[in-house]
């Protein structure tokens, strides 16, 4: 089968994207031809058909009038895909983000040209024009309440009026003009309750499917001295959650892998606290320390103030064998089930109780860990998500002949 995938981003810059690579990579493996479509990008690794890829553009930053539209209705987006689509003839499309940047201008040349398209949901971006359904610190449900108007007037994208304007037209926009919802034959998501949630919201063509990790070869060995954080550094990530959590701990280490907006801030804080020699700041790991920080860590912890969709970490964790503790509700949530501890979104009182009773019980992290890899191995298999995504595949393939 001829995939191309499709995302603005062409680099390793988070999560989907290192779905979208390690996703192509097991495409190929399995006898697929796989191609991209991308923003321009330095970082970007050499591709086939990147002379028909569109410039760059920067939503926080758009240079003039034009660029603000362009992350509207990107038609550069759009012939540059259409060039693709000539020369590379594919079976289907497989879109990821595209919102801001590539635009519904190409879902619009997509279901102009019938060509069978899935999209993998990767956030909140078809309710929430800020893409977390998060503001202020806290959960934000006022577009999917009261429209897209309240998020201009929520200033919900890096408290901007006009940026959050930019965002509500793009996605009215889209929503008008039914570009997206009718050109895209299935909406992968990750997680259930991403689903339940777009699904209250009136969204059709929804389908689950979770993401795959690879299993480590041995269990975890959990004789570390410390706690781990993996992921982003913003608000949302509640990493300052987990600081503030650790003052009501005593012995006991955090290692905080990632890098992001609030680092400075994170720094700072650590110090004020008095909890600089317990916090180790990493910044950004590669895979390999990463596998090596799981394999020694007591556990995970991911304290996300947002409705997370399906984070890696917390995969990746499981399937090492590593417990978790999580934010409810959300995907994070979801993911962890039995596997693990989860806490009301916020609560630093229930996060710190929650470590200190897993720090206290090695026979309870065990018991964690070991289901959680069983789950990895029964559920979350490369094999099983495979199979899954060719099924629906050929289900759009089909609908569209």
């Amino acid at each position: 089968m001829r995939i191309l995938m499709v995302n603005k981003f062409g680099y390793l810059r988070g999560g989907t994207e290192r779905y979208l690579f390690c996703l192509s990579e097991l495409l190929t493996k399995a006898g697929n031809t796989v191609e991209f479509y991308f923003m321009q990008h330095q970082q970007n690794p050499p591709q086939t058909y990147a002379q028909y890829f569109p410039p760059q553009l920067e939503f926080r930053r758009p240079d003039n009038l034009t660029a603000a539209w362009r992350l509207v209705w990107n038609r550069r987006a759009a012939q540059g895909l259409a060039r693709v689509l000539d020369e590379f003839q594919p079976d289907i499309v497989h879109l990821h983000n595209i919102r801001y940047h590539l635009s519904a201008s190409i879902t619009r040349l997509l279901r102009d040209r019938h060509i069978p398209t899935v999209q993998t949901l990767h956030d909140y971006g078809s309710i929430c024009p800020a893409h977390h359904l998060f503001r202020a610190g806290e959960v934000c449900k006022r577009c999917p309440r009261y429209g897209l108007w309240a998020a201009p007037l929520s200033r919900c994208m890096f408290g901007s009026v006009l940026r959050s304007g930019l965002g509500a037209l793009a996605e009215g926009w889209d929503r008008w003009g039914g570009y997206t919802a009718d050109a895209v034959g299935a909406f992968i998501c990750p997680s259930r309750f991403l689903l339940k949630k777009l699904a209250a919201d009136g969204m059709s063509h929804l389908v689950y499917l979770p993401h795959f990790v690879s299993i480590p070869a041995e269990l975890a060995k959990g004789d570390g001295d410390y706690i781990l954080y993996l992921g982003r550094l913003d608000c949302e990530k509640g990493a300052d959650l987990l600081l503030q959590a650790l003052q009501h701990l005593h012995a006991i280490r955090v290692m905080i892998a990632g890098t992001g907006e609030m680092e400075t801030e994170l720094r700072k804080m650590a110090t004020d606290l008095g909890l600089a020699k317990r916090v180790d700041f990493l910044g950004l790991v590669g895979d390999a320390e990463v596998a090596e920080l799981l394999n020694h860590c007591l556990m995970l912890v991911f304290p996300s103030r947002v409705y997370e969709n399906a984070p890696l970490a917390i995969y990746e964790a499981l399937a090492a064998g590593v417990p978790v503790i999580a934010s409810s509700p959300g995907g994070a949530a979801e993911l962890v089930g039995n596997c693990g501890v989860t806490f009301p979104a916020g609560d630093v009182r229930a996060l710190a109780a929650a470590i200190g009773d897993l720090l206290q019980s090695p026979q309870l992290r065990a018991k964690f860990g070991s289901r959680g890899r069983q789950r990895a191995m029964t559920e979350w298999t490369a094999e099983k998500h495979l199979s899954g995504l060719m099924a629906i595949y050929r289900q759009v393939i089909q609908s569209k002949g």
